[in-house]
Parts: structure tokens; sequence; C-alpha cells
């Protein structure tokens, strides 16, 4: 492990809905990660299936290597948004990220974007290539820089509004981001309210416009492409719904409505 000069705590928000045949991956890559001072808040919305069995059989093994560990499960489903908005105020870390549990992380993933802001300390936020895995769990390497070959302009750019308008050139679990920046970034109410159903591409516009967004030039995640995803979808009917509502949060960016909360917004509780 590197030497870090300082070893901040880095909240991991895990929603889960019906994903148990990924959850020992999942874990596993973070018992392997070689950065420990880490808090992760797994959060189960209900699931029909036995993703909750699975994740408590990996409960201590997470508590004797993390500093905190929220292992939750929700009496009825709220959906992504609310769910993933109730895992956030549960966090506590000088860093927050989100990983779904589908996708999971490189031993070092969270170390080396740490060793990025140790030497970018005016950046904010920092992301990565990553590998794809097909449904068929085929490896695509270099993934990024295969779909966006002008990355050079792309991902060195720090300041990322006017890309961002254009297209997304993050893959959400590659980010890691300051908790300041990530609080106000991911304006849950708002995205629900405009019915996104979608919280990175959003966030990661109103990231863009508070701070300089670095990256890092290896793979540091594992992102599974799942025909279940409504974003991989087959179906053309669900693939326009998305198309509609990216167009929706862009024509929100431009008009001013996607834009940074004040400072010093008090956290959410939840009971």
């Amino acid at each position: 492990m590197a030497n870090l000069h300082q070893k901040p705590l880095v909240s991991i928000i895990t929603p889960c809905y019906n994903q148990q045949q990924f959850l020992p991956t999942l874990f596993e890559s973070l018992l392997d990660q070689t950065y420990e001072n880490i808090e992760l808040v797994f959060m189960d919305d209900a699931s029909p299936d036995k993703s909750w069995l699975v994740a408590s059989t990996y409960e201590k093994a997470l508590k004797a290597k993390f500093s905190n560990v929220y292992m939750k499960t929700n009496k009825k489903n709220l959906g992504v948004l609310e769910n993933l908005k109730k895992g956030c105020a549960l966090a506590t870390g000088e860093y927050m990220c989100y990983l779904e549990a589908d996708d999971y992380y490189r031993h070092d993933k969270i170390e080396r974007n740490l060793e990025f802001f140790e030497l970018n300390p005016t950046y904010g936020a920092v992301h990565s290539d990553y590998y794809q895995v097909n449904e068929d769990l085929r490896v695509i390497p270099r993934f990024a820089k295969r779909v966006f070959p002008e990355s050079a302009v792309l991902f060195n750019n720090g300041w990322m509004f006017d890309t961002l308008l254009e297209k997304n050139p993050f893959c959400a679990p590659t980010v890691l981001m300051k908790a300041e920046f990530f609080r106000r970034a991911f304006q849950f109410d708002l995205f629900i309210e405009r019915d996104y159903r979608m919280a990175d591409y959003p966030a990661f516009i109103i990231l863009s416009q508070m701070t300089k967004i670095g990256f890092i030039d290896e793979p540091l995640v594992y992102y599974r492409v799942l025909e279940v995803s409504l974003s991989h979808s087959p179906n053309a009917g669900e693939r326009q719904a998305i198309a509609d509502r990216v167009k929706r949060v862009q024509k929100d960016a431009i008009t001013g409505r996607l834009k940074p909360t004040p400072l010093d917004i008090p956290k959410p509780k939840f009971a």
C-alpha cells in the first residue's frame, strides 16, 4: 500500500435490489481493498430474492476489516433514488461514492483515488477508466478509451460542464468525490420531482459547476452491462424513455435548474 500522508474515511454506499448472484464478487472486492479506512453503507431495498441473506453472511468479515459498516434492509421497496438517498444520509466519510451491487472494484481502487487527491488537492472528484463485463462474463478492458478516443481532451480538461452537456463520459462506480461536493450534487428530491429516474448524470452536471474533476488513466472498476438494466435494455421503448430523460436533464442544466445547493445544507435525517 502506498504511503498516504493522510487516511481519511471513505464512505461507499451500495444500493441493492434482487442482485444476490453478484454480491459475493462485490463483497470480496471490498474485502480485498488495500485501503482499509472505509465505511460501507449497504442498502437492500426489500429484495424478494436472497440478497439480504447473502449480504448478511459477509457482515462479520466486513466489520472486522472496516471502520464502520451499516447493513440495512428496507421493510418495503422504496425505489432506486429513495433507497440511495436513505443510504447517503447514513454516510459520515470525508469522501463519498456509490457502488451498485452488480459492479465491483479492482483491489487498489480506493487507494489509487486517494493518491490522486493527495497529488491534486484542488480537485473535488476523480474518475477512471474501467473494465466492461458483459452478460456472458466477457471482460472488455480499457473501455472508456475505446468509447471516447478523444479522451485526452475529455478527461484531462478539469472543468467538465460543457462536456457533460453533450455526453456523460463518466462511469458512475469509478467516481469518488469529496463529501462536501457529493452532498451538494446529489439532490435526490429534485431528481425525483423531475422524474429523471437516475442520479449519476444530473449529479455529475451539478458537480462540474463546483470543482475540477480528475481522471486516472487506468481501469479500476468492473462495470457490468446487463439486459435487465434500463440503460442497456434491448427494448426500444425503454431506451427511448431513457433518452428522453437525458434530454430533460440537459435542458434543466442549460436553464439553470440543475445547480449546486447552498453551502451548509443540513444533512438529512431518517428515522
